[in-house]
């Protein structure tokens, strides 16, 4: 069962097992993510780690400032994607109670195609290489700018 890493003392026990997956994900994610700044997130509960089995993924609630809605960005993920994937229901949750409207990620073309099935999809105006924005509105939330009529 996923469970959110909620006090100090599973904190650092945590982090100390996945610490190896975490910097992975760091080096290959080719941006400017420190390890400094994953913990001074996690310091600040700015950033939260869900780990189910051995996989963790640390999300943060962040605000566009195109409009100041609030997402729920997946900051690291590692390990096996069923176990990820397994969490969502609860994240969502969590990140609902924060003001959240939806969840974003920075993730490769090719990962649309496990993703688009829960929601997903790419968010073609913020790209860069070859990575893309995935987003997906959480049940319920409408897009303010979600006009039928408007063929974008």
């Amino acid at each position: 069962m996923i469970r959110r890493v909620d006090d100090a003392q599973d904190a650092i026990e945590t982090y100390g097992k996945f610490r190896d997956k975490i910097l992975h994900v760091i080096d290959i994610a080719n941006d400017d993510t420190t390890e400094t700044e994953i913990l001074k997130l996690l310091d600040s509960r700015e950033a939260v780690m869900w780990v189910h089995n051995d996989s963790i993924a640390i999300v943060q609630i962040i605000i566009d400032l195109t409009d100041g809605s609030r997402w729920c960005l997946v900051r690291i993920a590692s390990g096996d994607l069923s176990d990820i994937l397994a969490g969502n229901s609860a994240v969502e949750k969590w990140a609902k109670t924060h003001g959240a409207i939806g969840i974003c990620l920075i993730g490769r073309k090719g990962w649309i195609r496990v993703l688009a099935p829960l929601g997903f999809s790419i968010n073609t105006t913020k790209q860069e290489g070859r990575v893309y924005l995935l987003t997906r509105f959480y049940d319920g939330i409408i897009p303010e700018n979600d006009d039928p009529d408007d063929p974008d």
